[in-house]
């Protein structure tokens, strides 16, 4: 095996290895996202259908999504641990997709490898990915091996190829409609003149838009009446800039956007507009809340790894030119310290977990509380309640659809971080609400150390540590 094809393989498997452990050390998963996928699995297995109408969720409430993922993941789930490695190995494959279409780009095997190490571990990625059941696993390398086929179908390569993975992509996840704006962007890069493509190409990509445009609007046109744009359905993440730039990662972002500089100003590469239509589609789509902000930046960086090479490349080139020539092997320790530094090490610190007691907890209220009660938790946890508890919530994290989900996140919110109890039992009896589920993660969320009028025990009635029961 050729030495860059070993360190390549090598930065695959360090990526997967660590992904693996870090999802291998919980019998659980990370979010609540994940625990709703398992729901629509069990749905599947029970019914042959994925779950589209929902009693615990909202205490009633439809959904609407793209089903392919949660088929393909009940495959996985029949093998044990299935989900937890299978899903691993497919994000993890990026290593490969970075490299080499950053190498169709530079013709440089050196700095492909060194965007390829940068891109296996963009801390924003292993929050998102790391221990997860979701359909954004699949939806990224989905996305980049579609922006990789682009610049070859005038050359009639990988047509069909280009199409069957865009189907699966538009039935995999409404994040497709990354697809569509990276499209129009490109469309005006070609009428600028920046490149010219043929007529055949023209065709292939005008099918492919309305191809992704006409299932979408088949599958979402009750959303897209009720809430115009905004697929997210009122998106309820704050936006710290300060922690995107963290999450990004810092050689990432320095060298993505000198790499987008290089390839505006020195390249005339059509692969370097399709990934730059891509990013500006992205953003696009964050201001327009079309996408959720850490999965569009999520994908974003993944861009902007790609285009890291062509800087990366010139560093190496503007060493070949000066005295420095002689520190390549000290600067690619330089490299891989500060990757280790201000890449990894963000990106494994990134990954959260639930508290296995709390977890326990709510297992405890599975089997020993009436299967009737509403359970009041932060809304990041409301599918741990529906999927661990069987219990019904008031709110969880798919606003899609929901009724009232920004009415019930500011009343959720004031309730959990208010210290009046009448406040809170107003809300708490609005909801029907006989349960409140405390957790580590809900008192990081709400930045309280208890509930703040549980005390009063002639109303609340301590079942477990994270489980109260209200009694007034």
């Amino acid at each position: 095996m050729k030495r860059p094809n070993l360190l390549l393989l090598l930065i695959f498997l360090l990526n997967l290895g660590i992904r693996l452990y870090l999802s291998l050390k919980t019998g659980s998963f990370s979010s609540g996202e994940s625990y709703f996928s398992l729901r629509v699995i069990e749905s599947i297995f029970q019914n042959g259908l994925p779950m589209y109408y929902d009693e615990l969720s909202f205490s009633g409430r439809n959904y609407v999504y793209m089903p392919l993922f949660y088929y393909i993941s009940s495959i996985f789930s029949l093998i044990p641990l299935g989900l937890k490695i299978i899903l691993q190995v497919i994000i993890s494959s990026l290593t490969f997709i970075i490299y080499y279409f950053s190498y169709s780009i530079t013709n440089d095997k050196r700095s492909s490898l060194v965007a390829a190490l940068i891109g296996s571990f963009i801390p924003i990625t292993y929050s998102l990915t790391v221990n997860q059941v979701m359909p954004y696993i699949l939806f990224l390398p989905l996305i980049l091996i579609i922006y990789f086929l682009i610049p070859g179908l005038d050359e009639k390569k990988h047509v069909n190829l280009f199409i069957i993975l865009t189907l699966i992509l538009v039935l995999t996840d409404a994040a497709s409609f990354v697809l569509l704006f990276t499209l129009l962007v490109y469309s005006l890069f070609v009428f600028l003149d920046y490149f010219k493509i043929d007529r055949l190409k023209k065709e292939i990509l005008m099918f492919v838009f309305f191809l992704v445009l006409i299932i979408n609007f088949l599958v979402f046109k009750g959303v897209l009446v009720e809430y115009g744009l905004n697929l997210t359905g009122h998106n309820f993440q704050d936006f710290n800039f300060l922690e995107i730039l963290y999450l990004i990662g810092l050689p990432l972002l320095i060298f993505g956007i000198s790499g987008i500089y290089y390839g505006l100003t020195k390249y005339h590469d059509e692969k370097i507009f399709v990934l730059i239509s891509a990013i500006l589609g992205i953003m696009l789509m964050i201001t327009l809340k079309m996408i959720n902000i850490k999965e569009g930046v999520g994908l974003l960086s993944i861009c902007l790894a790609v285009l890291a090479a062509i800087s990366i490349k010139k560093t190496y080139e503007y060493l070949s030119m000066t005295k420095f020539e002689d520190v390549k092997p000290v600067l690619n320790i330089f490299f891989i310290i500060m990757i280790l530094v201000l890449s990894i090490i963000p990106a494994v610190t990134s990954v959260n977990y639930f508290n296995e007691k709390d977890l326990n907890d709510l297992e405890w209220a599975r089997d020993n509380v009436y299967e009737k009660v509403v359970m009041v938790s932060p809304a990041e946890e409301g599918s741990l309640i529906t999927y661990i508890a069987n219990k019904t919530n008031v709110i969880d994290e798919i606003f899609l659809l929901a009724p009232n989900p920004d009415e019930r996140l500011e009343d959720v919110n004031t309730a959990f971080g208010t210290w009046s109890e009448s406040s809170a039992l107003r809300i708490f009896k609005k909801y029907n609400a006989t349960y409140i589920y405390l957790s580590d993660f809900g008192k990081d969320r709400y930045q309280i150390g208890r509930l703040l009028y549980g005390e009063n025990k002639q109303c609340f009635r301590r079942e477990r540590e994270s489980i109260y029961k209200i009694v007034c």
